[in-house]
């Protein structure tokens, strides 16, 4: 899946978050995400102002789901798990904050059968190993995201894609938060199963500055990265050296 990620950059405004799907929906990707942050992270003065009710969480959800895409809710709130699933979310991403904390994991593997896909942030495979053996019969709900807390190019470490691959399964997804969003292109050859990425509408270095910002896509660019990665995901091929005809006319 293609999954764009508005996150908070609705800025506490349900218009303004309308307006993401609005104009995501038009656009070939496989999901729409929003965030929910935990109640104690609106409290501080600096997020206060992101905050988005419940109730406009949920007629978001069924916005997206009326447009045919699925929907993503990245929650950090384990008592608003049931009302998103019963609203129609499809699956959920947990923030790599979560992924150490092995009783929030818990409690939200207790309350959906949904898939939940676990942003591994700055984890390594010895926390990664030991968060896998406490889920027990919940694996097939589980799913892994290879992201790095870090806007530099020198810290995305693909290569971790294809070793955890070949550790946890096929099911390993990237998520970027490179400055290079470039990087997302490069991430095709190593076959990631999802793409997950941030959005932002053009204006923001102008007159807004985005919470997810330097690693977000201007929305008039989504579409054709969208295009690019399907299209580049047709070069990996099946790695075998095989005669082939000559499709290039007057080339020998």
């Amino acid at each position: 899946m293609i999954i764009a990620e508005i996150g908070i950059n609705h800025m506490g405004s349900y218009e303004i978050l309308e307006e993401y799907i609005d104009v995501l929906s038009k656009i070939d990707i496989d999901a729409i995400s929003i965030q929910v942050r935990e109640s104690s992270f609106y409290k501080d003065e600096k997020w206060k102002i992101f905050k988005i009710s419940d109730k406009d969480i949920v007629s978001a959800i069924r916005k997206i789901k009326a447009t045919g895409k699925k929907v993503c809710v990245a929650n950090c709130d384990t008592e608003k798990f049931r009302l998103f699933d019963t609203a129609g979310a499809d699956f959920f991403k947990i923030l790599s904050k979560d992924f150490s904390n092995e009783s929030f994991m818990l409690s939200m593997l207790s309350k959906t059968d949904k898939p939940l896909f676990f942003s591994t942030g700055t984890s390594g495979f010895d926390q990664i190993d030991a968060k896998l053996a406490i889920i027990g019969c919940h694996k097939n709900q589980f799913r892994l995201i290879h992201t790095r807390l870090s806007n530099s190019v020198q810290d995305v470490n693909l290569l971790a894609i294809k070793n955890m691959r070949k550790r946890y399964g096929d099911i390993i997804s990237f998520g970027c938060h490179c400055a290079n969003t470039n990087v997302l292109y490069t991430a095709v050859g190593f076959k990631p199963s999802d793409y997950f990425f941030y959005v932002k509408f053009d204006d923001a270095s102008e007159t807004i500055e985005y919470p997810d910002n330097f690693h977000a896509i201007p929305m008039s660019m989504v579409g054709n990265l969208v295009r690019n990665i399907r299209d580049l995901q047709h070069t990996i091929g099946r790695g075998l050296k095989t005669s082939s005809r000559n499709t290039i006319e007057g080339q020998e």
